[in-house]
């Protein structure tokens, strides 16, 4: 018996799901058709540049920020930085989390997953008011350590 190939769609919708707690200021992919899963997408090169989704917390100064690096080229890759938007000029030059990938749906994952891990450590860190210094600066969205690898 062989096994029958269920064909994948050629088209699909690209829809960033923002949970509770994160706004999006910036979001040049949602409701848009992606018609292939290689570079662009479907899309113009145009499309892809370094300004295309930028999220932000609404419970502390962090956001996270997706673009094409460099703009427009095929020969570039999307790159996803965590930033502090107290202090932007020094996060972008050295992000909190980075993550860099050719696919766009690993990058709508990777955005998604920060987005609830974020927002679960800043929960917790909420909870705990008291608990000294470093944990009231990370609550404050200064720093927010990971136990994964960046």
């Amino acid at each position: 018996m062989t096994k029958r190939q269920i064909p994948m769609p050629s088209q699909r919708l690209f829809k960033l799901n923002i949970p509770q707690g994160w706004n999006t200021s910036k979001d040049h992919l949602s409701g848009r058709v992606l018609a292939s899963e290689e570079p662009p997408f479907g899309l113009s090169w145009g499309d892809l540049n370094e300004e295309m989704i930028f999220v932000t917390s609404s419970r502390c100064s962090l956001a996270i920020d997706l673009g094409w690096y460099p703009d427009y080229p095929p020969d570039g890759q999307f790159r996803i930085e965590v930033v502090d938007t107290d202090d932007l000029v020094a996060t972008y030059a050295k992000p909190l989390r980075e993550f860099a990938t050719r696919s766009v749906w690993a990058a709508k994952q990777k955005i998604e997953e920060w987005m609830e891990e974020l927002h679960a450590i800043q929960a917790e860190r909420n909870a705990a008011p008291n608990a000294g210094p470093a944990a009231n600066a990370a609550a404050a969205g200064k720093v927010i350590p990971t136990s994964k690898p960046l």
